[in-house]
C-alpha cells in the first residue's frame, strides 16, 4: 500500500504520393511477397542457423575441394562455407590465409597450422523448435534474435573442439577454463545443455572478472536465449530463463530480466520464488511518484506509474480516504484524485492489486 499525506501549505507545486499511381503499391506488394517466399531470406530471419560447424586444429582434409579463396581469414572462410549448400567442410591455411572450401571430406591427416572445420546440419524438427519458443519470448526485440543469431553462428571461430564429444567437453568444465570448455562443446551438437552450459559458465566468468563483467553478462543472456530456442523441455527452458534473468538484471535490462523469470515461472512453477519477487518489487508495474498539481483552483493528487492504466477500469475502490467525495481520474500512466481543497489535509492510501492496462498488478 501506499499513502500520500495532503496538508495545509504543500501545494506550491514543487513536486501526398508522388508519380507511379497505382502501380508502385503493387510492385511493392510483388516484392514483399518475393521476399516472404524466399527460402534464403526465411532461413535467415530463422531464430538459428540451419548449419553449423566444428573445429579441429592442425587438421587438414585433402582434395575435394570447391573454388580456393586467397588473402581472407579464418572468420571469411567459415562464413562462405557456411553460405555455400555444397560446402561439407573447409581447411584454412592460417600462415598463407587460404581459404578451401571442401564439396566433401575424407580422411584427415595432421597439418601444422591449418584449422579444418566440419559442417553440420540442424535437424528439422530442432528449427521448428526453436520457432516456437520464439513466440513465446515477446518481450525480447529483433536486436536480441539476431545477436543471438550471430553468436550461434561464429562460436566456430572462437572454439575449437578437435574431436573431442559434447559429454568428455562438458566434463573438464570447471574454473577460468570453463568458458573455453563449455563453447567448444556448443559447436559439437548446438544442443541446448550444451548452451546452457555456456550461459552459466559466462556468468560464472563474469562474477569473477570485474573490468569484463558487463560484456561477459551480455554474452551469457545471449547464450542463455539460444539454449532456450533449442531445450525441448519446458523445465529446461525455465532454467536457461533463470540464467537469462540473471545475466539481464546484471546489464541492466531488469524489465527483460522480469519478464525472463515470469516466464520460467509460468513453464516450472516455484523454480526461483525469491528472485521473482524480487525482480517485481524492482521492475515491475510500480508506483514511481506523486505531486500536488496546484495550477488551478481546484488541486488534484497525482501518481506516476511505470505502466499506463486502462481508461475503461474503475479505479476508485483501490484508492481509499477518510475524504468523501473524491474523484479518481485516469491518464496514461497517471492516476489522479480531484475534490480536494488548498489548505485540507488529505491522506490517501492505494490498494495493493491496483492494476495496469497489461495486467500487471501493483504489490
Amino acid at each position: 500500500m501506499f499513502h500520500f499525506h495532503l496538508a495545509g501549505n504543500t501545494l506550491g507545486g514543487g513536486h501526398a504520393l508522388h508519380g507511379g499511381g497505382r502501380k508502385a503499391p503493387l510492385a511493392a506488394l510483388a516484392f514483399a511477397l518475393a521476399v516472404m517466399l524466399s527460402p534464403a531470406a526465411q532461413a535467415q530471419d530463422a531464430p538459428i542457423p540451419q548449419r553449423f560447424a566444428t573445429m579441429q586444429e592442425n587438421t587438414d582434409f585433402p582434395g575435394g575441394d570447391l573454388t580456393p579463396i586467397f588473402n581472407t581469414t579464418l572468420q571469411q572462410c567459415h562464413a562462405t562455407c557456411l553460405r555455400l549448400d555444397d560446402c561439407a567442410g573447409f581447411t584454412f591455411n592460417q600462415r598463407a590465409g587460404a581459404c578451401f572450401p571442401k564439396s566433401t571430406l575424407g580422411a584427415s591427416s595432421f597439418f601444422e597450422g591449418a584449422l579444418s572445420g566440419i559442417i553440420r546440419t540442424v535437424p528439422d524438427a530442432n528449427l521448428g523448435l526453436a520457432q516456437s519458443v520464439r513466440a513465446e519470448l515477446g518481450f525480447l526485440d529483433r536486436s536480441d534474435f539476431a545477436t543471438a543469431r550471430e553468436q550461434a553462428e561464429t562460436m566456430a571461430n572462437r572454439y575449437n573442439a578437435n574431436g573431442m564429444s559434447e559429454a568428455a567437453l562438458l566434463d573438464g568444465r570447471f574454473g577460468d577454463q570453463a568458458v573455453i570448455w563449455t563453447g567448444a562443446a556448443v559447436t559439437v551438437g548446438d544442443s541446448g545443455s550444451a548452451w546452457l552450459a555456456h550461459a552459466r559458465a559466462l556468468r560464472a566468468q563474469a562474477q569473477r572478472d570485474g573490468q569484463r563483467r558487463f560484456d561477459l553478462n551480455r554474452e551469457a543472456a545471449t547464450a542463455a536465449l539460444n539454449a532456450t530456442l533449442r531445450l525441448a523441455q519446458a523445465g529446461e527452458r525455465a532454467e536457461a530463463l533463470v540464467v537469462m534473468a540473471e545475466a539481464y538484471e546484471a546489464s541492466f535490462r531488469g524489465d527483460a530480466a522480469l519478464a525472463a523469470m515470469r516466464l520460467a515461472d509460468q513453464l516450472s512453477p516455484g523454480i526461483d520464488p525469491d528472485r521473482l519477487v524480487r525482480l517485481r518489487e524492482q521492475f515491475g508495474f510500480r508506483l514511481f511518484s506523486h505531486d500536488v498539481e496546484s495550477t488551478s483552483a481546484t488541486p488534484r493528487i497525482c501518481a506516476q506509474f511505470s505502466d499506463d492504466l486502462s481508461p475503461a477500469r474503475d479505479y476508485a475502490p483501490f484508492v481509499q480516504s477518510a475524504v468523501q467525495g473524491l474523484a479518481v481520474e485516469v491518464e496514461g500512466a497517471q492516476l489522479c484524485v480531484s475534490g480536494v481543497s488548498y489548505g485540507e489535509n488529505v491522506s490517501l492510501t492505494l490498494r495493493a492489486g491496483l492494476p495496469a492496462a497489461s495486467g500487471d498488478t501493483l504489490v
